[in-house]
Formats: C-alpha cells, sequence, structure tokens
C-alpha cells in the first residue's frame, strides 16, 4: 500500500487497497477495504459473484416479461381475445421494474462467511504426506536429496501420543 504499489494497482484487473494505505494507492485501486481483515477480500469476491448472479437472474427475468408482454401489447393475440388495455401496460411494465428492484435488493441480506467455515474447509482438505511423498531438491543444479529418516524420538513421540490423550 505504499507509493510504488500504485501503478501496479491501476494496471492489474482489479486492484484492491486497504484504507489506512497511501492517498495515491487508495485512488489507483478497484476495491478498497476499510479494515485490515484480508478476509474481507474473500468476502468482496463473494459479494461481487452475487452481485453478477443477481444482474443475470434480473435480466432473464426482464427478457421473459418483455417477451410475453410486448406481443400482447402489440395485439398479436387480439383474434384469440387477449386484448392489454393501455392502463394494464402501463402498470405492468411498472410492476416489472419494481420487481427487478426488489430483486436487486435482496443483495442487502448478504452476510459475511463466518471465519469458522473457511477453518472447517481447510482442515478438510488437508492431509498429511508420507516421506515418500515428499520431494526435495537443492540448488541450481537440480540435486534430489533423499527424504529424511525418522530418528527414533519421533517413532516414539508418534505411538506416545495417542496414549497422552487417553
Amino acid at each position: 500500500d505504499g507509493v510504488n504499489d500504485s501503478p501496479a494497482l491501476a494496471r492489474a484487473d482489479v486492484g484492491i487497497a486497504i484504507g489506512t494505505g497511501t492517498d495515491v494507492a487508495i485512488e489507483a485501486a478497484d476495491v478498497v477495504l476499510i479494515r485490515n481483515d484480508l478476509l474481507d477480500v474473500v468476502a468482496s469476491i463473494e459479494l461481487s459473484k452475487k452481485t453478477v448472479r443477481r444482474i443475470r437472474i434480473n435480466f432473464v427475468f426482464a427478457l421473459i416479461y418483455n417477451l410475453v408482454g410486448i406481443p400482447i401489447a402489440a395485439g398479436v393475440f387480439m383474434p384469440v381475445g387477449l386484448v392489454l388495455q393501455p392502463w394494464m401496460g402501463s402498470a405492468a411494465m411498472a410492476a416489472s421494474s419494481v420487481s427487478v428492484v426488489v430483486s436487486s435488493l435482496l443483495l442487502k441480506l448478504y452476510k459475511k462467511t463466518p471465519v469458522g467455515w473457511y477453518e472447517a474447509r481447510a482442515q478438510g482438505r488437508m492431509k498429511s504426506l508420507r516421506a515418500s511423498e515428499v520431494s526435495v531438491h537443492i540448488g541450481l543444479d537440480n540435486r534430489r536429496c533423499s527424504p529424511p529418516t525418522r530418528r527414533v524420538w519421533d517413532r516414539v513421540s508418534r505411538t506416545s501420543r495417542p496414549s497422552r490423550s487417553s
């Protein structure tokens, strides 16, 4: 969040700055986080995805509404007896606008995902690796080291852990 970061923030697809940063960085960023919490980055991405989804839902609703409403208002179905009076058409357009606004206001119900959910999700994905799954390379010549061997103390401490908790 320094002065040297502002060109990178301006050039990035999405620049995120922290509110306690310099004025230049805040001006160059697309998103400014008020608090020093990095989980707000995740929350802003989550909220932006929900916003785009809501825009698409509103677009599809308006498209279907107009595909049905315009032929009726134009009198295409007049031979069948389906006629739309002018006052009905204006009321229908007002109802369409109100429904899109109400649908957009549902974004106000957004709640940030709690930290515990992310921690539980990360715990489910974490697994311990065996020594054969670990590969260590040293230096530029790409020499390979053998995995570390377990010492006697490692074997003793691993076998004594379950007995301590019981």
